[in-house]
């Protein structure tokens, strides 16, 4: 607003200047006297709206909010507007970077589907539970944070990597090879668990195969990768295809061949 406040003024210096060239002079300066008058009366309805923390909270979640504005409520005395900053789409790298200084700015960040991945690496090793589950459900968290998160202690971080879609195949293999029932499910939700997943779920857990044939994977999945692939477990087998075949599950030992 103060930048038409200066073009108003200047307009006004330079009709000055041009005092005789015509009756319209007065007019149009009449115009603009009216036009500051209203831009005065927006600058007070602005600050009194920006004095109430409800509208600055909301222009702290409008994902069209401009960039200067997030950055300048990135500051703001109230908490809650402080995380809506964190968790809007729309906020620059470098004004997340400040709000990461405690554990709810880092909760915000984490959550934060538009935060850069070098900023996500930062939070891999936090010491806060909830901040690892949301960095192991953003779809935005790199592959080798993932890979850290498999072995997290917490079986709940290790349920939202199986069900974030970013997820490479072959994390989503090595966490079928849990018994973790959870898990398993978990694992059922991605559409983009491979096949050769499912089927060791299978094998581990009969029980879910009604639910395993409703997978889109299992049908049409086919080997993964070999350098993807994890070590078979003891007692399976490779078959032509590429497939992994698990061991004999059965009660009794399998016959020796003759």
């Amino acid at each position: 607003m103060s930048g038409l406040r200066f073009l108003i003024e200047d307009y006004q210096r330079l009709l000055e200047l041009r005092a005789g060239a015509g009756g319209r002079v007065g007019q149009v300066r009449a115009y603009l006297e009216a036009l500051e008058a209203a831009l005065t009366g927006l600058e007070r309805l602005w600050t009194d709206l920006l004095a109430d923390p409800r509208f600055r909270l909301a222009l702290a979640e409008s994902p069209r909010t401009p960039t200067a504005l997030l950055e300048w409520l990135a500051h703001d005395l109230e908490q809650e507007v402080r995380l809506a900053v964190a968790r809007n789409p729309s906020t620059p790298a470098s004004t997340l970077v400040t709000l990461v200084g405690n554990w709810a700015g880092r909760l915000a960040v984490a959550f934060n589907p538009c935060t850069p991945a070098e900023l996500l690496k930062g939070l891999a090793f936090d010491g806060d539970l909830d901040v690892r589950q949301a960095l192991a459900a953003n779809p935005n968290t790199p592959a080798e944070v993932l890979a850290l998160l498999v072995h997290d202690p917490e079986p709940g971080v290790r349920r939202k990597v199986a069900l974030n879609p970013s997820t490479p195949p072959h994390l989503l293999w090595r966490l079928a090879q849990s018994k973790e029932s959870p898990l398993h499910l978990a694992l059922l939700r991605n559409p983009n668990t491979p096949g050769e997943a499912l089927e060791a779920i299978a094998c581990d857990d009969p029980s879910l195969e009604e639910r395993l044939r409703r997978h889109p994977n299992l049908a049409s999945s086919r080997p993964l990768a070999q350098a993807d692939r994890p070590e078979p477990r003891e007692g399976a087998s490779v078959g032509r295809d590429g497939r992994v075949s698990p061991g004999h599950r059965g009660r009794g030992k399998p016959s020796r061949a003759t």
